[in-house]
């Protein structure tokens, strides 16, 4: 159960990964629970949506009898709508997976009154299983439910062919995040604008506005440095037109204030981009600074300006991070390793 793409995002992505993965392994059914309608819908019709989604969710449980539900879900909402699945799925005898993506579901957790934080764990008591992406976040639900239930199945995707980005022209820099201020793309504009290095240098921040006024901020913002030039906002990519993307990249920066183990930094990896991100959530769990990726504190300017002066003044250093850091995922963080964690729990509950 979980978001498939559309939209563009870690978690759908995650969920389509695995779909992709698992589909000749087990007998699988994926309910797709992404919102398709309008925003601004009515109450009824939201309420109307949900229902029938609960019902069609039951109706599979009932019927189909699956031996495990697994059920994909984060913060806020998302968390006490999918709290119910796992409630109808446990009243109808069915073993249960929440796998919590995410990067702010900390936030989330410590912002409840008690009354929340008492449900939110007998929530969590729902599940047979509880599945995190790190041992960072381990040690935050481990709090909130039993530490025997809670698993690590870090995100995984398939390695790919390593990029050759032009040795001529500008040096590119690519970031695959949602258009939100959480993201950090307005510290990547401005350490940027800060760089002299005698190449010209290209950006390209690609996702959807899930902010309203995003885009026009950091258009205004790169416009008020003189770099908007330097500068595509086209919107989200997916795809060949993504991989072509990545291919032809210098380097992957994602400047966020909090992340989870994002797939976007794990896909540029795939491909031996080097790496330029923060040192949030599990990132530093799976990139070791300096080795396999450059890591700086989230807000930083000036240490984000010099980690991407470094790539362009040494190629060699560039390319043996960007190696380095492909080399680690097809260790730690392929797609194949990943869904064999999952299915040693599918294989651990039946």
């Amino acid at each position: 159960v979980g978001p498939l793409p559309p939209p563009v995002g870690g978690m759908a992505t995650a969920v389509v990964n695995l779909k992709d993965a698992l589909s000749n392994e087990v007998d699988l059914v994926v309910l797709n629970n992404v919102k398709t309608s309008s925003a601004v819908r009515s109450i009824p019709a939201r309420i109307f949506s949900h229902i029938s989604l609960l019902s069609r969710f039951a109706w599979i449980c009932a019927t189909w009898r699956p031996q495990v539900v697994h059920i994909h879900t984060c913060s806020s909402f998302t968390f006490w709508r999918n709290s119910l699945d796992a409630l109808i799925a446990r009243l109808l005898l069915r073993k249960v997976v929440v796998h919590i993506h995410g990067a702010q579901f900390h936030k989330f957790l410590e912002n409840l009154s008690p009354i929340q934080s008492s449900a939110a764990k007998m929530a969590l008591m729902l599940a047979n299983r509880i599945v995190v992406l790190g041992e960072g976040w381990k040690k935050i639900l481990d709090a909130w439910a039993n530490p025997e239930k809670v698993r690590i199945v870090p995100n995984g995707v398939p390695p790919k062919a390593p990029a050759s980005p032009a040795k001529q022209g500008p040096f590119k820099i690519i970031c695959l995040a949602n258009y939100e201020e959480r993201k950090g793309q307005a510290d990547l504009i401005e350490a940027v604008s800060k760089l002299r290095c005698g190449r010209d240098i290209h950006i390209g921040l690609y996702g959807f506005e899930s902010e309203n006024g995003q885009v026009e901020k950091l258009t205004s913002q790169a416009a008020s440095l003189e770099i908007d030039t330097n500068l595509e906002i086209p919107g989200p990519v997916s795809g060949q037109q993504k991989e072509l993307l990545l291919s032809n990249s210098h380097c992957f920066c994602l400047p966020s204030y909090d992340e989870g183990l994002p797939i976007s930094m794990l896909e540029a990896m795939a491909y031996g981009i080097p790496v330029v991100t923060t040192r949030v959530g599990s990132i530093p769990e799976a990139v070791v600074d300096g080795q396999e990726g450059l890591l700086f504190v989230p807000g930083n300017i000036e240490e984000l300006r010099s980690c991407i002066e470094a790539l362009i003044q040494d190629e060699e250093f560039a390319s043996n991070i960007g190696l380095k850091g492909r080399e680690r995922l097809i260790r730690d963080f392929s797609l194949n390793r990943s869904s064999r964690m999952i299915l040693d729990i599918y294989q651990e509950l039946i």
